[in-house]
């Protein structure tokens, strides 16, 4: 979808700058803008712009990405990189970005698009849950399986669940490419990687064929997905 550079990207929630410099490099873009609400990651985004020599072409600002407020028509294409489900009104957001992009302009997320933080129920992790209570005892770090949200950010998957159905309606998908999460988003943090490398009993290529089977047949929704949209 960018077989010539395009003009000009934008990413939200730039972090310390690393899809940003990978996007010019790899020559998707040739000017690429990145808003973050963190003055750190900002700091940080600059100067790995300047150590990388792409000050000229990359640009950083603070600003908050749950408040966008983007100029009519400036871009290109945007970036969402992990962090649209930090977002408390992810259609405003989206509507924004609508907006803010050229006719025929493209969206890309890779994004968690599981359930909201207010949202679990047993049935949501039933799968992984079981799958956790079926491995070895040795191979485990702890011994009942959590779920992987830190519940001390109050903005971790906020509105997540919003993600798919709001991008579906705003912008014609042109490619959908669901990578899973189901089992293993869950299941290896809870694992002893030492002990894991030692496994003999190939629980970990078991875990990866369940969730595979579980997404094939239709049985999950993929918890991680990345899409790429266009503006009509």
């Amino acid at each position: 979808y960018a077989r010539e550079p395009l003009e000009r990207g934008l990413s939200v929630g730039c972090g310390p700058g690393l899809l940003e410099r990978d996007v010019v490099v790899k020559g998707i873009c040739r000017e690429v803008e990145g808003i973050d609400f963190s003055p750190e990651a900002i700091a940080e985004a600059r100067r790995g712009a300047e150590e990388a020599n792409l000050s000229r072409v990359l640009a950083y600002r603070v600003g908050d990405v749950n408040a966008l407020a983007l100029p009519p028509e400036r871009y290109d294409i945007v970036f969402f990189h992990g962090s649209l489900h930090h977002v408390r009104s992810v259609e405003r957001a989206l509507a924004q970005v609508r907006r803010a992009l050229k006719p025929g302009g493209l969206l890309y997320l890779d994004e968690y698009m599981g359930p909201s933080r207010s949202e679990w129920s047993d049935e949501a992790w039933a799968f992984a849950r079981s799958a956790f209570d079926a491995l070895p005892v040795e191979i485990k770090n702890r011994p009942e399986l959590m779920i992987p949200i830190p519940m001390d950010d109050p903005l971790e998957s906020i509105r997540s669940s919003a993600i798919l159905p709001e991008t579906r309606r705003a912008f014609r998908i042109l490619e959908d490419r669901p990578y899973g999460g189901n089992i293993l988003w869950f299941v290896f943090p809870c694992l002893d990687m030492a002990k894991l490398r030692e496994d003999r009993t190939d629980a970990l290529s078991r875990l990866i064929a369940l969730e595979d089977h579980l997404l094939e047949r239709g049985w999950v929704e993929s918890y991680y997905r990345v899409i790429v949209g266009r503006k009509e």
